[in-house]
């Protein structure tokens, strides 16, 4: 897949939670219990190690801003549009020209 698409898929994905997260609060969801990992030999588990392995990668990485009061302020925005979901929310703030917004949604829904 081609950066462009990755990218634009990304982007899709951040909209698709906002969005799902409206929905589910008008349809009563309750949210699966926090973080119970699968099984790491599986499909699912696969994919909570490929995240835990980029998880740590961005936070050596040097293009992470590392300021503070600029953090904690994108942290509080994303808390506040989360709600309940803020403890499984990590903010990283990358400096690079591209459009750089991602996410990764691993409870299995």
């Amino acid at each position: 897949m081609n950066r462009r698409r990755l990218l634009a898929a990304g982007g899709a994905c951040c909209a698709s939670l906002l969005a799902r997260q409206s929905w589910a609060q008008a349809a009563a969801y309750a949210p699966p219990a926090r973080f119970a990992r699968p099984d790491s030999t599986g499909e699912e588990g696969g994919l909570w190690a490929m995240m835990d392995r980029e998880e740590k990668s961005l936070r050596r990485s040097p293009l992470v801003l590392r300021d503070a009061k600029l953090n904690a302020y994108v942290q509080d925005i994303a808390c506040r549009l989360g709600a309940e979901h803020c403890p499984d929310v990590r903010i990283f703030l990358v400096r690079t020209p591209l459009f750089n917004a991602s996410m990764a949604r691993v409870d299995g829904s």
